[in-house]
Parts: structure tokens; C-alpha cells; sequence
């Protein structure tokens, strides 16, 4: 009888561990880059997502268009896969995600994420959903985005005087290694893309704790309620679409880069499944 009561004990106390271990690894996961609670309830999650897709899609549509692609479905099938704007990392012929198109993407996730979350979800979490739009589009897209956009356009697309951009000039003031084989080529190229990944870095990190500190006082004053979230290593998990972005305004002539750029889509649709996700904590 002592036994079968230690075991018993023993078998609650384990669940016990597992779910508080659970319920810690689910918070942690939500505090990756959402600021509010997310919702639990699977046709809320789907209704976010698609509603963010469904934005991302259009938004990605129209930029392609506006840059020479034609949206005829005719033309689209009838062309090779590695043509298509979704696909092709040719930079001379790839659509470009600068400043503007990311912005124009994150805007379309955080909106159709928040109406198609809305539409399934009770209107008790509405407010919710609109902080997290806030702290989506002003944190994660809006200030982020523009401090790699702003750094870009200092940094590599502004000349100097003697006609070359500051990153042209510190990549070319790099050591190399001697020799023509491939393996020397593939370490210079390594080499010279420090200096863009260090200042790439620099301007990612600036932007996150700008966008942090900049979306939890807005909140605050528009809600009335006290953000104490700070920044943690995990915040920078989420930003894709900032490293995304930074690949295109950097390196644009690297297929390499190029082929990372085609993400951007894709991980914008996360902004906006947060946002159509969040919850009241008391739901």
C-alpha cells in the first residue's frame, strides 16, 4: 500500500513537473517576438494565417507587377518555374525587396492577419490582437526595417566623391589570400563579406531595441497598460525579413543573397499570424 501511494505520488509529482516544464516552453515560444498572449484555439491560429497569407499574396502580386511581371496565369505557367517572380534570384532581372516593398508586405501580413483572426476569434480579444498589430508593424517591421534600410542607403548605395560607396571601399580594403583555386576564392569572398555583415548586425540590433522600447510606450499610452517586457535573445529569432531585407540592399548583385531574399514573403506572413492570434491573458 506504501508502495503503490509513493508511485502514485511519484506519477503526479512527474506530470506535474512536465506540464509546468510545458506550460514554461510555451511562453517562452511566445515570447520569441509577440508581445501578447497567443491564442490556443486552432481555427483562430488558421484564420490568422490565412488572413496573413492571403494579405502577403496581394502585396507580393502588385509589387511584382509594378516591377515589369505580368500577373496572367497564361503567361505565368507557360514560363520556365526558375523565371517566375517568386523564384527568380537572377539580380538583374529578380524583384527587389527594398524599404518600401518590405514595409508594403509587413502592413499586408499585420492587416490580413489581424482581420482573418478577428472574423473566428470573440470580440473580447480584439484589443489584444491590435496591440500586437502595434507592436508587430512598430517593433518587428517599421523601425527595424528602416534602420537597415537607412544604413543600406548610407552604406552602399550613397558614393562618395571618388565614386564608390563606403562598402565598396572597405570590402576592397580587406586582406585576401593569394591563389586562384576555388577554395581561396570562396574564403576571400568570406572575408569581404564581414565588414557588410558586421555593420548588417549592428543595424538589426539597433533597430530591434529601438522598435521594442518605441511600440511598448506607444501601448502604453494608447492602452493604458504597463509593458514591462524587455528584450531578450530570443527577440532576435523572428527577424527573417529584417535579415532578408538587409540581404537585398547589401549584396544585390549576389545570387547567393538574392536566393535569401526570396524568403521575405514567406516570413512576413509571421508578423501578421501574431497578431491575428493574440489573446487577452485572462482568455
Amino acid at each position: 500500500m506504501v508502495v503503490s501511494s509513493v508511485k502514485n505520488y511519484q506519477t503526479l509529482n512527474s506530470g506535474s513537473a512536465y506540464y509546468n516544464l510545458k506550460n514554461k516552453t510555451t511562453q517562452k515560444q511566445q515570447e520569441f517576438s509577440a508581445s501578447e498572449q497567443l491564442t490556443d484555439k486552432k481555427h483562430v491560429k488558421r484564420g490568422a494565417f490565412l488572413g496573413s497569407a492571403l494579405g502577403v499574396a496581394t502585396a507580393t502580386a502588385l509589387i511584382s507587377k509594378r516591377q515589369g511581371y505580368s500577373l496572367n496565369p497564361v503567361k505565368i505557367l507557360t514560363s520556365k518555374l526558375k523565371n517566375w517572380a517568386i523564384f527568380n534570384i537572377d539580380p538583374k532581372t529578380k524583384v527587389h525587396y527594398d524599404t518600401a516593398e518590405i514595409l508594403t508586405l509587413g502592413v499586408a501580413s499585420v492587416a490580413g492577419g489581424f482581420a482573418g483572426g478577428a472574423i473566428v476569434d470573440d470580440k473580447k480579444n480584439i484589443k489584444a490582437k491590435a496591440r500586437e498589430s502595434l507592436n508587430q508593424l512598430v517593433g518587428n517591421i517599421l523601425i527595424p526595417i528602416c534602420a537597415i534600410g537607412g544604413t543600406g542607403l548610407v552604406y552602399s548605395d550613397m558614393k562618395l566623391k571618388s565614386g564608390k560607396s563606403i562598402q565598396k571601399i572597405v570590402t576592397n580594403a580587406m586582406p585576401q589570400l593569394s591563389g586562384t583555386n576555388k577554395a581561396v576564392k570562396i574564403i576571400n569572398g568570406m572575408i569581404k563579406a564581414v565588414p557588410t555583415l558586421a555593420v548588417t548586425a549592428g543595424a538589426l540590433f539597433t533597430g530591434i531595441v529601438t522598435g521594442n522600447k518605441v511600440s511598448n510606450f506607444i501601448n502604453e499610452k494608447i492602452y493604458k497598460k504597463e509593458v514591462e517586457r524587455d528584450i531578450k535573445a530570443t527577440d532576435f529569432a523572428p527577424h527573417l525579413d529584417d535579415v532578408c531585407l538587409a540581404a537585398s540592399i547589401m549584396a544585390p548583385e549576389s545570387k547567393f543573397w538574392s536566393a535569401i531574399a526570396r524568403f521575405v514573403p514567406v516570413v512576413l506572413t509571421v508578423p501578421g499570424y501574431e497578431a491575428g492570434s493574440a489573446v487577452e491573458k485572462s482568455a
